[in-house]
């Protein structure tokens, strides 16, 4: 027998339909996902991270790095949805490490923390473009547990404010931009 005996694989695959979004169905990832073993020490070792930053109110950064279909997004969702201590998760869950793991940090269940997904598949390249973007999901996902929003760093609002200030005093701008790299809305008409 072949490997692909045992697995339902479709004739064709467009490599889009390897990208996990944030819009993905959560139960049908949930149904897919498997820990390697590569990948289960890691993910106990993000979440452990997390705790301890949560515990000592600092932030915590890490780089996901590996080529494409090598499983990035599909892990960060997975973290995503054990943070969010989302039921999903383990209703669909394929792996029963899942619940292990989720057993094993049990402050999952007693911490509330705003999970906020970003997918910068085919965002602007431009150097605010990320920030633009994440503001604008924080504040989608304030709204969607009925929250206000922040609609402060990072969003429209705030940059359209600052390039009006700048256009007024484009010899300044000239220079921070420049060394920055962000550009004026409204800057390619002065």
């Amino acid at each position: 027998m072949l490997v692909r005996d045992f697995l339902d694989l479709p004739a064709n695959a467009a490599p889009d339909e390897f990208i996990v979004r944030p819009q993905s169905d959560a139960a049908e990832l949930a149904r897919k996902y498997t820990l390697s073993s590569a990948i289960a020490p890691r993910l106990a070792g993000l979440l452990t991270d997390i705790r301890s930053a949560v515990e000592q109110n600092r932030d915590i950064g890490r780089f996901i790095f590996g080529s494409f279909g090598s499983g990035k997004s599909h892990f960060l969702r997975i973290a995503a949805m054990m943070l969010a201590n989302d039921e999903t998760l383990y209703d669909n869950a394929r792996d029963i490490r899942l619940r292990e793991l989720r057993n094993a940090q049990p402050w999952l269940e007693t911490t509330r923390i705003l999970v906020v997904s970003v997918s910068m598949v085919g965002a602007d390249a431009k150097v605010g473009s990320f920030t633009r973007s994440l503001a604008t999901e924080f504040d989608r996902t304030l709204a969607t547990f009925k929250q206000p929003i922040l609609n402060a760093f990072g969003t429209d609002a705030a940059f359209e404010a600052f390039d009006q200030r700048v256009s007024a005093t484009p010899e300044l701008f000239s220079a921070f931009e420049s060394q920055t790299g962000y550009w004026l809305r409204q800057s390619r008409l002065l």
